[in-house]
């Protein structure tokens, strides 16, 4: 196989790996940290996944929030953000790096595993 349709044959597959993951990174994100660390006001109710908190790093919450011991899903949207205690934009930082990195990862390790088994 000439070396430019290999090259293409693995772009296509990372790309096509990176989105997937990208997915389920918003997903995670959303389920695991974006309920259970912090709560924002800034939802959008018909593309509930690209408002994800995953998608705007650094910009998790406002400069008006409330640090609280549970966060409350069923308050009102008037309220202010929530932030657990003893959480802050650089520990929340910490996790994005971790998932962003996963997803590097394993969008590679992937791309490289299967297209050895592709028959093209």
């Amino acid at each position: 196989m000439p070396r430019f349709e290999k090259f293409c044959k693995y772009l296509v597959l990372f790309l096509c790996f990176m989105v997937l993951m990208t997915c389920a990174n918003a997903l995670i994100w959303n389920e695991l940290v974006e309920t259970k660390v912090y709560l924002s006001n800034n939802i959008n109710f018909f593309y509930p996944l690209l408002s994800s908190g995953y998608f705007s790093p650094g910009a998790w919450y406002s400069d008006h929030f409330d640090t609280v011991t549970a966060i409350d899903n069923t308050r009102s949207f008037k309220c202010t953000d929530q932030v657990l205690a003893g959480w802050n934009n650089s520990r929340i930082s910490i996790i994005w790096f971790v998932l962003v990195f996963s997803k590097l990862i394993l969008s590679g390790t992937l791309t490289h595993w299967s297209a050895k088994r592709l028959p093209y």
